[in-house]
């Protein structure tokens, strides 16, 4: 081989090792039972803003940053991410909003944890 080529192999090998120490992705409903996914309608709790709100946000995030969604659209309900709003939070106010939410979001995975949610009860709920 080359110098060139044993460059690209290593570098190859570099990206592989990277790409198999990252943790692996959760899929959503996963993420739902464990509260790291939300309900609009929870995530507007969160926030402490209208569901409507929430929505807009997670539309204006598809088209802003398609790369890093806040949340997704399953029929009527949407997902939201809740790592991702708090994002979204302390980008539109600042850190002491989001260490608000934050305290929300972790007495509302309280909650969850002594009374779990179903998707089909969220979605229910949702109208």
């Amino acid at each position: 081989m080359t110098d060139d080529t044993d460059d690209l192999a290593a570098l190859l090998d570099q990206a592989a090792t990277a790409l198999r120490q990252r943790p692996a992705q959760r899929n959503w409903i996963a993420q739902f039972r464990d509260g790291a996914a939300l309900t609009a309608s929870e995530a507007a709790k969160v926030a402490a803003k209208d569901v409507k709100t929430i929505h807009r946000w997670c539309e204006a995030r598809e088209i802003e940053h398609p790369d890093r969604p806040l949340g997704y659209s399953v029929g009527k309900l949407w997902l939201v991410d809740a790592a991702e709003l708090l994002h979204e939070i302390e980008t539109r106010y600042d850190l002491h909003a989001r260490r608000v939410a934050e305290s929300r979001l972790k007495q509302l995975q309280e909650e969850r944890a002594r009374s779990p949610q179903t998707l089909r009860a969220a979605e229910h709920a949702t109208g």
